[in-house]
């Protein structure tokens, strides 16, 4: 079967997006459970939907999440934050997830999705500018954001420490 015979046949008339709420938060997981299979790193999942349920829950609240629904089921979802570049001297956006349903991959879903980010995240904090980083397996993805315009930076790479060596790093001074 080709590409083109396997894209569900879904209009925009049939999707709705909407803001996530602390109540999503199973819903939420879920998807971002499937990304995590989607790139083989179930391994590395660690949250529970309390999570973000409590992460939700803040005023402000740590990140935002929009839900793509499909017939009344949740096939998308983006999960971002306010950023800021003291190089531009610009407010951003970071997306820390975008997740589309393998059912309705190809269908536009993903760019809608990415779309209704940008235009939420410019029109609540004035954002100027995007930043998200793809799993180096995510070939798929790494092609849409090329698709949609986007290109990737080899000046800079992520570094990162987790909890343990964060409160060693914190304790050692």
């Amino acid at each position: 079967m080709t590409q083109q015979e396997n894209t569900p046949s879904i209009n925009r008339d049939q999707t709705s997006l909407r803001a996530a709420v602390p109540d999503d938060a199973e819903t939420i997981h879920r998807l971002i459970s499937g990304l995590a299979g989607y790139v083989d790193a179930e391994h590395k999942l660690k949250s529970v939907p309390d999570d973000f349920r409590r992460h939700l829950s803040g005023n402000p609240p740590s990140f935002y999440g929009l839900i793509a629904e499909y017939e009344g089921e949740a096939v998308g979802l983006s999960l971002f934050f306010p950023s800021f570049s003291s190089w531009r001297g610009a407010r951003g956006v970071y997306i820390q997830d975008l997740y589309v349903a393998p059912e309705t991959r190809a269908s536009g879903l993903g760019k809608r999705i990415l779309i209704e980010v940008l235009r939420t995240a410019h029109e609540q904090w004035g954002a100027e500018y995007l930043r998200l980083a793809v799993d180096e397996n995510n070939l798929g993805a790494q092609r849409f954001y090329e698709r949609i315009g986007m290109h990737w930076t080899s000046d800079e790479r992520i570094f990162q420490i987790d909890e343990v060596d964060l409160l060693s790093l914190m304790d050692s001074d």
